[in-house]
């Protein structure tokens, strides 16, 4: 049996999404399908919604804890909702530890 989803997490720029990467295509090569869903870049797509353009990984950690929560928390919702309802593959969340 395998999981559905596989919550990854570590310090910034530590190879975990580069290592992800290369798990999904090993995956995909046993006929799984599989998708890495990179919080990072929700938290950041949503930061620009929520008029904050310019969130980069080094400046992310500037901003007040409330407001990396808010994005994290809409980050994740985000996520869910994509994959809430799907039967067929894998989702690996990569997840920066200090952002927990």
């Amino acid at each position: 049996m395998l999981f559905k989803r596989v919550l990854a997490t570590g310090l910034p720029l530590n190879g975990r999404d580069e290592y992800l990467d290369k798990v999904v295509k090993e995956l995909d090569k046993l006929e799984y399908k599989a998708r890495v869903y990179k919080v990072f870049d929700y938290m950041k797509n949503i930061g620009k919604k929520l008029g904050y353009p310019n969130i980069t990984r080094e400046n992310i950690l500037d901003l007040n804890q409330d407001t990396l929560a808010r994005l994290r928390e809409y980050a994740l919702k985000e996520i869910d909702e994509s994959i809430r309802d799907s039967k067929n593959m894998i989702y690996t969340l990569s997840l920066h530890q200090t952002s927990l």
